[in-house]
């Protein structure tokens, strides 16, 4: 198996972004895979096991391609252009034709999860070098799933006075449009009277009931459809941070790919010439100037870390204090950051003349992990290091540029760190992080850190003289226990504050008081951005102490808010306010 391997490829215009998991030569076979991921959320979730999934395949001599739709992930594009859906249909296309171009088969399967296995069963039925289809709980009516992504975006992290955009449908981040979502709206897969291909695998949840009239209008057509239900989609669909791949799943699906590809000649590897993989692209920019993004690995202790370079094609006439930019994501999503924001933010600020790189820490997204922590580790004092390698890489690459680090959440705990150790990066820009201890951070009580305790205590609070909640209480659809283990861990924590306080000497400061002291001395420049609401806010200003009121007098640290927003700004308005606030202190 070869080491997987970047690229860009499809239209020019609008070059796509993927993941060649290649073969060895004397491996040649005549068939490939190409996986769709689902969309929005979702994909950020299962992120890790298709890739996964990816890797198993070709460890078993299937070669593979995995990528990103046209406007999603590291693609070219935006969500508001017209023709949304038929150019994701034209983008598995051309990830189809790009497969065969460089592994050299002549067939594929295609295998798809949620709206992925509706858009490789329609891409496919367009196409006769498709062998075999492998749908994972797929969306066969448009309709349903359009009306799950409206309930999402009145759930989860929402700010308390949203404001709403007309014809946009904004779900954890990810924005429809009313056309896509007409587009959308209209497919069922049972209604089709093209076959996707000769074999379908169709892989339900095992925790539904699965509807066979797809498989049935399949079968009428004279499709070979084999089904499975089968366990791991929960646990592959959950936060990003908690999420497991799906053995039994993945397992299935190579098992039958390989059996696709037992019934056909191996092909002669003499006969196929590999195209040259392309690992950049340009990204036309309409008023501003061409884009350059480049996938690269910045050397580090575990094998190198991944990342994308934003860059301005063309710098004659910038300035020469444009500034070289590290973003880092929140918790264990992967380069493009939450609701995909910083390829968007990478790519406004390269327009503009900077340089902007947007990374995978170690055991995230597509970089290798340290042994020591595995795969998902949101916390670690180890990511320091990675922070100082990336520092090293930007500095040697872009001499005398400012350095600035921009973190999300995590990252902006991992970017708070960093400044207490001193590292020579000319501005700190620190979003929303949640906590300022490695400790507290990784303890778990009852699955929730300390943090997230002050929060659903809060929510409770606020509930507490409602009406509705007592009546969910009574007919048991509220967790009693759950409830009652954070407001127990919240009065435990309230009454260690106020005896801590007791026991303090009017000398003495806070561990983050001293780390801030520590941020004094080494004269790093800090700016913390919060949403309303957020609990690192009130932490930072009620253990700052005196520390953090000179460094505010210094202009050493500003404290900022974002009104109408939540925690990763999954709102586009709020979005835009950060945005706006980002473009003042960064670029």
């Amino acid at each position: 198996m070869k080491a997987a391997q970047p690229l860009y490829f499809g239209p020019k215009a609008q070059p796509l972004f993927g993941w060649l998991h290649g073969v060895e030569p004397q491996h040649q076979p005549a068939l490939g895979l190409v996986i769709c991921s689902p969309f929005g959320f979702e994909e950020e979730c299962a992120h890790k096991s298709l890739r996964h999934l990816a890797i198993d395949a070709a460890a078993g001599g299937i070669p593979t391609l995995r990528f990103d739709y046209a406007t999603c992930g590291n693609s070219a594009g935006d969500e508001f252009g017209p023709g949304t859906f038929q150019v994701w249909l034209d983008s598995v296309a051309a990830a189809i034709n790009t497969l065969k171009l460089h592994a050299g088969v002549s067939q594929v399967c295609v295998a798809g999860l949620r709206l992925g296995a509706t858009l490789g069963a329609l891409a496919s039925s367009q196409r006769s070098d498709v062998a075999g289809l492998v749908a994972i709980a797929p969306v066969v009516q448009g309709r349903v799933y359009v009306r799950e992504l409206k309930v999402l975006s009145m759930t989860g992290f929402q700010s308390s006075t949203p404001e709403p955009i007309e014809d946009l449908l904004q779900a954890s981040g990810y924005l429809l449009t009313k056309e896509t979502r007409e587009a959308v709206a209209a497919v069922d897969l049972r209604k089709e009277q093209k076959a996707p291909a000769p074999k379908v695998l169709i892989i339900e949840r095992d925790d539904m009931n699965p509807a066979p009239e797809w498989a049935q209008a399949l079968q009428a057509m004279g499709v070979q459809v084999e089904q499975a239900s089968l366990p791991g989609y929960q646990a592959m669909m959950s936060d990003p941070q908690n999420t497991m791949v799906p053995e039994q799943i993945n397992a299935k699906v190579v098992e039958y790919v390989g059996r696709l590809a037992s019934g056909m000649p191996h092909q002669n590897a003499a006969d196929h010439v590999a195209a040259e993989i392309e690992s950049h692209c340009i990204l036309v920019g309409e008023d501003q100037l061409d884009v350059r993004e480049t996938a690269l690995t910045v050397p580090a202790d575990n094998g190198g870390l991944f990342a994308i370079l934003s860059s301005p094609e063309a710098p004659l006439g910038l300035t020469s204090n444009a500034p070289a930019i590290v973003l880092i994501s929140s918790g264990t999503l992967h380069n493009i950051g939450p609701g995909r924001m910083w390829p968007m933010l990478a790519r406004q600020w390269a327009a503009r003349g900077a340089n902007v790189l947007r990374v995978d820490l170690p055991g995230i997204g597509e970089s290798t992990a340290l042994v020591e922590l595995g795969d998902n580790r949101v916390y670690s004092e180890r990511y320091l290091e990675s922070l100082e390698q990336l520092l090293r890489f930007m500095r040697q690459r872009y001499p005398n540029t400012p350095c600035h680090l921009v973190g999300l959440c995590s990252g902006a705990t991992h970017g708070f760190k960093a400044a207490v150790q001193g590292q020579d990066w000319d501005k700190y820009v620190l979003i929303n992080p949640l906590t300022f201890d490695y400790e507290e951070a990784n303890a778990a009580n009852s699955g929730m850190t300390d943090y997230e305790v002050e929060g659903a205590a809060s929510k409770y609070k606020r509930l507490l003289f409602s009406v509705e909640p007592w009546k969910k209480l009574v007919s048991g659809q509220l967790n009693l226990r759950f409830i009652l283990n954070v407001l127990s861990r919240y009065a435990t924590r309230a009454l260690g504050r106020a005896f801590g306080k007791l026991l303090e000497s009017k000398n003495s400061a806070s561990p983050l008081e001293v780390e801030l002291q520590q941020v004094l001395r080494n004269r790093s420049n800090a700016e913390f951005v919060f949403c309303e609401k957020a609990p690192g806010e009130p932490y930072l200003h009620e253990h700052g102490g005196q520390t953090l009121t000179a460094l505010l007098e210094r202009h050493q640290m500003g404290i900022a808010r974002v009104s109408d927003s939540d925690h990763t700004f999954t709102l586009l308005n709020g979005r835009n306010r950060l945005v706006e606030w980002l473009d003042t202190v960064v670029c």
